[in-house]
């Protein structure tokens, strides 16, 4: 602690809601990385009964307590998994409950032009990319002006995703 003057201090994490909007432009998967706590397995073998039967299996005969699966095809083959796979994650993107439950929810979806994407459906934090100049090409330090240009373009980019995003509140100890 600093100081007995320094106000509370809480960060709050801004959560896009697009994953499920995400998914539903998607036209298939490729690879599927999935490690669940083991109470949620009831709810994959709700949207899926086979990948649920499968984590039962790993989780009666592991007695783990978090269970897993990672699917792909033959490398360089570019064949998707079955179409099912995209089904569950339509149906389990919107829980509210997927954060607290999955440690690892990571696919590869492919979209309508076979253009593949990776995305991490338990990691939907706001967060925009920009390249910033810096003040010379042998050293560090960043141009000021255009580090603040490139915060006022991500987010006049992201301002309606701002604006409509729950926050989620991390508190320090």
């Amino acid at each position: 602690m600093v100081g007995d003057n320094c106000p509370e201090f809480k960060l709050e994490a801004l959560l896009r809601q697009d994953v499920a909007a995400v998914l539903q432009r998607k036209k298939a998967v490729r690879k599927l990385d999935l490690n669940v706590r083991r109470p949620y397995i009831a709810v994959i073998e709700q949207a899926n009964a086979s990948l649920g039967a499968a984590l039962r299996a790993a989780e009666t005969a592991s007695n783990a307590d978090c269970v897993g699966l990672y699917l792909e095809p033959e490398p360089y083959q570019r064949r998707n998994l079955d179409g099912a796979i995209l089904g569950l994650l339509r149906r389990l993107a919107p829980r509210a409950d997927l954060r607290e439950n999955a440690r690892t929810l990571k696919a590869t979806v492919i979209d309508q032009t076979d253009r593949a994407e990776e995305i991490d459906l338990l990691r939907d934090e706001l967060i925009s990319q920009k390249k910033i100049l810096r003040q010379h090409d042998r050293t560090r330090v960043l141009l000021s002006e255009d580090a603040y240009a490139k915060i006022e373009e991500a987010y006049t980019e992201r301002q309606g995703d701002l604006t409509a995003a729950p926050s989620v509140s991390v508190a320090g100890g």
